[in-house]
């Protein structure tokens, strides 16, 4: 498991390079590079909507990679859907990560915040 504080863009790297690696040793069936883009679209949305502290855990789910992510954000869950602005600038990191996961899922904690599940094969 992992913390980084939102605000700390250094922070947020270390733990996106720490998790990466982890998947790389741990599960080296993985496509890394859709490991890598996953792991860094989930953090990122933390770094961009959700200031304060965000986690990062890594669970096995049966020979799976299961990447949980955890903010302090306000709970607003978007769509995991391409933004309607095709130039638009942001808006599509979910839409990846659903598409390049074998699962995922987001929703709103009990406490305040999200918590996203994404399963890498």
């Amino acid at each position: 498991m992992w913390r980084f504080d939102a605000t700390r863009l250094s922070e947020a790297l270390r733990v996106r390079d720490a998790v990466a690696r982890l998947l790389a040793q741990a599960y080296p069936g993985i496509e890394q590079e859709t490991a890598w883009i996953v792991v860094t679209e989930l953090i990122t949305n933390v770094v961009r909507h959700a200031p304060g502290r965000g986690e990062v855990r890594l669970e096995n789910d049966g020979g799976r990679a299961a990447i949980h992510v955890l903010d302090e954000g306000s709970g607003e869950i978007p769509p995991a859907a391409l933004p309607a602005n095709p130039l638009s600038e942001s808006g599509r990191g979910l839409f990846i990560v659903a598409n390049l996961a074998h699962g995922f899922s987001i929703r709103r904690r009990p406490d305040g915040g999200a918590h996203a599940i994404a399963v890498l094969a």
